[in-house]
């Protein structure tokens, strides 16, 4: 990376202060990206979407990232076409990223050190490419996008740490940490970083919870906080035969632990897997646990200065008490209800009903969990989620 460019195929692209856009010595580059991420480039080259009627270049790549992306990714090259040479690639096509130049197709700052993991899960095309960690040119950066960095070789890892020590600013690894790779060594690493990291775990299918929990408490004891949520996981949800209480299952268990969730919502790759296609509701419940402002607000409500705002806190307060009762009384679905045949008791599990404020917190976790999560935050009354959500008409006024 140079002081005055970054280098693009090999040639210097630089800033005409006069034209106020980028251009590229010998050749003008544009980049097209079907969705726009905070790891795309913001620089004038950059597009996300039709070309506008001043676009000039002498040759345009579309980068598509994920595989749903495709069909509208082919729909920007005939767009394009008309424009100058087009080529279209990325992850989505089996791209193995055989060198990565700073800058190109991902926001300067964001690295990769390594392709490739030894893990072969069904979910995943990762190994598909590179069965194999293949070590890359180290590059200055900040936010580090690996597929496995900690199942690389140790000398490759404290290479890592040494760049990383040298970026005077906190460290992110969205790319994703595996626990089951966590050694002893890579937790001293991450805990002398300063400031402490920002670190993205993953809990997919078939992972053992008591690997997170492990890796969790390894963290704790090394100095990072609950507090700080700056230990996250990806928890992967809506994959087939995937349910709402299984996933929220999940949730709750690594929030548990220490983890601050990050729900992923699982997307089908091929046209066979499109019958398991998640329903909207899926993304409901995805965005309400990709917010650590959601998924924290029935921790702590503070209370405000005003009365109305102190009766907003008492409300949402008392939805969460109703809501944890609630959920406390749940029957798991292997449980079945016995009879006691000595005092003809049953262990039923009594399901709210009516209007109650219980049985209005049940129905809008169960079928509306984003407006869910905005009564627990006390942005709504239990009454008003359900008129919001079409689950009851507001009464009306004599």
């Amino acid at each position: 990376m140079m002081a005055n460019g970054y280098f693009f195929c090999g040639l210097k692209m630089r800033i005409d202060a006069s034209r106020g856009r980028g251009y590229i010595l010998g050749m003008r580059l544009i980049r097209v990206f079907p969705r726009k991420t905070k790891a795309t480039p913001t620089d004038a080259l950059a597009y996300f979407g039709p070309p506008k009627w001043h676009a000039e270049a002498d040759e345009v790549h579309v980068s598509v990232t994920f595989t749903y992306d495709k069909a509208w990714a082919e729909h920007l090259a005939e767009q394009w076409r008309h424009v100058a040479r087009v080529k279209i690639g990325g992850v989505a096509y089996g791209d193995r990223g055989a060198e990565f130049i700073p800058g190109k197709y991902i926001k300067p700052g964001y690295v990769f050190t390594s392709r490739g993991c030894p893990r072969r899960c069904w979910f995943c095309s990762v190994w598909k490419r590179d069965p194999v960690p293949r070590l890359l040119p180290l590059v200055d950066g900040w936010n580090v996008l690996v597929d496995n960095l900690l199942a690389c070789p140790r000398e490759h890892v404290e290479a890592v740490f040494a760049m990383l020590r040298r970026q005077n600013r906190r460290i992110e690894f969205t790319g994703g940490l595996e626990a089951l790779s966590l050694q002893d060594y890579q937790v001293e690493l991450l805990a002398s970083l300063r400031p402490r990291p920002t670190m993205f775990f993953a809990y997919d299918p078939g992972d053992a919870f008591e690997t997170l929990e492990h890796a969790a408490r390894r963290l704790l004891e090394a100095g990072f906080t609950r507090a700080s949520h700056a230990m996250r996981v990806y928890v992967l949800v809506g994959y087939p035969k995937d349910t709402f209480t299984a996933a929220e299952q999940r949730l709750q268990q690594m929030l548990a632990v220490g983890f601050t969730p990050h729900a992923m919502l699982w997307r089908p790759e091929t046209p066979s897997q499109m019958k398991y296609a998640p329903e909207e509701s899926w993304r409901a419940f995805q965005r309400q646990w990709a917010r650590p402002a959601i998924i924290h607000a029935r921790e702590v409500v503070p209370y405000g200065k005003s009365p109305a705002e102190s009766a907003r806190v008492k409300a949402a307060r008392a939805a969460q008490r109703d809501d944890d009762a609630d959920r406390a009384n749940l029957r798991p679905a292997y449980v079945h209800i016995d009879r006691d045949v000595y005092t003809k008791r049953r262990n039923v599990h009594i399901r709210p009903a009516g209007n109650s404020r219980a049985a209005f917190l049940r129905r809008l976790r169960k079928d509306r969990p984003d407006i869910h999560g905005r009564v627990l935050a006390g942005e709504l009354s239990p009454y008003a989620g359900m008129v919001e959500a079409g689950f009851r008409k507001r009464r009306g006024r004599a």
